[in-house]
């Protein structure tokens, strides 16, 4: 009975490990997005340079067919 509890309980532990391990790389990968965001809206408001969402919409349909497909290049 003892093996059994301690084999839950280090498989619970175990569980609770991975699920931390998980979230720590879900929250560096969301503040990574978050990053890439101002970096961009910094960008945009020094240069005007832009891609509207047309041109990425054209784009994502594009790369269905053509996983090769150009970037729509920025503008202003």
């Amino acid at each position: 009975m003892l093996n059994k509890l301690s084999a839950r309980q280090d498989y619970v532990a175990w569980q609770i490990e991975q699920h931390a391990k998980a979230n720590n790389v879900q929250e560096a990968l969301s503040q990574a997005i978050l990053d890439r965001v101002d970096s961009g809206i910094a960008h945009y408001e020094k240069t005007g340079l832009h891609v509207s969402f047309d041109e990425v919409r054209d784009w994502a349909k594009s790369v269905r067919l053509n996983r090769d497909a150009p970037l729509p290049s920025c503008h202003e």
